[in-house]
């Protein structure tokens, strides 16, 4: 698991978009140590059927399932106090994702993390995060953590 170190920068990125349910998505991190999460297509097909019947379908809905996953990332690894530079995924929705994953951070496991702590940002195909989610999906790199639809609902609600 990464060290807890408040200077340090996470890199995020995602391959296969969440939205794409024909395949499954990779989620990977980098802060000097790396990790991965693999989302099922199974599983993706499953919150996008319940974010749809609870919200209106549209962009905010990947919005809330991406903002999700980061938290958990965050959660999981105990990377609260540090900073992060997430691949821009959502052209223009930066604000939004960011206030998902801070007000959800508040609200469900009274984190107090703020907004200063995230960029939205084109982090590059020369990333480690980059590097970590691309090989994860095309199964070079084993997940650290395979999600259920259970692990993510635990987190949008």
């Amino acid at each position: 698991m990464p060290k807890n170190k408040n200077s340090q920068v996470v890199e995020i990125d995602q391959s296969w978009r969440l939205e794409n349910t024909n395949k499954a998505t990779a989620i990977g991190f980098s802060n000097g140590k790396s990790g991965s999460i693999l989302i099922p297509a199974k599983v993706k097909k499953a919150i996008y059927e319940i974010l749809n019947e609870k919200y209106q379908r549209g962009n905010r809905n990947n919005l809330r399932f991406f903002g999700s996953i980061i938290l958990l990332i965050i959660k999981l690894y105990k990377l609260e106090k540090c900073h992060f530079s997430i691949d821009e995924e959502y052209s223009n929705c930066d604000r939004i994702l960011i206030d998902i994953i801070v007000d959800k951070g508040r609200k469900k496991y009274n984190l107090d993390l703020k907004r200063e702590q995230f960029l939205v940002i084109n982090i590059g195909k020369k990333s480690k995060a980059h590097f970590v989610a691309y090989n994860t999906f095309k199964q070079k790199r084993r997940p650290d953590k395979i999600l259920k639809v259970k692990d993510i609902l635990g987190v949008l609600f």
